[in-house]
């Protein structure tokens, strides 16, 4: 599908209802080369929708960078400013396809498009390409299509991106015996550490740290309560620095040291 030179155009500008309402300014299959084609997007008119097909690279937008792999989609919306290129040791192939008008701009709008920037491991890719194919049909073909599945993908991008979102406590539920960091997390949902934090605070009302703090202490007291572990080997199992620390922490939490909820539960 890619062929060995770095810009394969298959689809001609046009309007699809009218240009004032709905208008492909581009698209096309991308291979970059390594140390080249990087590029600047300054702000305009143009949303530009990109999925990453083999290899990788970066997005970097109001001061937040994410790196991006195989399987990623993004976007640019016209508001903001936009830096991106390939990664120098495994250069991205990508298929993109560029849109304005009122029908994309009113739909970015109905599905809070804003609120999202990359879709980790999408498999919403194909839908662009079947944006681009179906540029090659007749034109009445086109208009009675075209705005449907545009309409579907935009749809299914920002479902798919919530339903990620309600993952971000199935992640920390299943770390809270193990070491957590938060750049970890965030490349797993391909977020920048700054918009998984506000995600994660909009959706949960408090942070990922103080969310894992929580169950950390509940596995405690269920583990004080219900096994012969000491607090020692609990507060280890829990990647506490030490019984001290887990006492201290529980204290706060709920008002009890762990001491003092095994002689209640005796």
């Amino acid at each position: 599908m890619v062929k060995n030179n770095t810009l394969i155009r298959f689809s001609r500008a046009q309007a699809i209802l009218t240009e004032e309402h709905l208008y492909v300014s581009g698209g096309a299959y991308v291979r970059a080369r390594a140390g080249y084609d990087c590029y600047q997007r300054q702000i305009g008119s143009d949303w530009c929708f990109e999925g990453v097909i083999k290899g990788a690279g970066w997005l970097k937008c109001n001061d937040e960078i994410y790196q991006l792999n195989a399987g990623d989609l993004y976007f640019m919306s016209p508001q903001n400013h936009y830096h991106y290129g390939p990664n120098d040791e495994d250069p991205w192939e990508k298929v993109f396809i560029q849109l304005r008008g009122k029908f994309i701009d009113s739909l970015a709008d109905a599905y809070q498009l804003n609120l999202h920037q990359v879709f980790s491991k999408s498999d919403r890719i194909i839908r662009i390409e079947g944006l681009l194919s179906l540029l090659n049909e007749p034109r009445e073909i086109i208009q009675a299509e075209f705005p449907i599945l545009l309409h579907k993908f935009i749809k299914e991008l920002t479902q798919t991106n919530t339903i990620n979102k309600a993952r971000f406590t199935d992640y920390i539920d299943e770390r809270i015996e193990q070491s957590f960091r938060l750049e970890d997390m965030a490349k797993h949902f391909a977020y920048s550490k700054n918009q998984l934090l506000r995600l994660f605070k909009k959706e949960h009302q408090t942070s990922p740290y103080h969310y894992l703090l929580t169950k950390r202490i509940e596995q405690a007291i269920w583990l004080l309560q219900n096994t012969s572990l000491s607090i020692k080997e609990i507060a280890y199992r829990l990647q506490f620095t030490d019984a001290k620390h887990l006492a201290s922490t529980m204290k706060k939490k709920v008002s009890f040291t762990p001491s003092e909820i095994r002689k209640r539960n005796s």
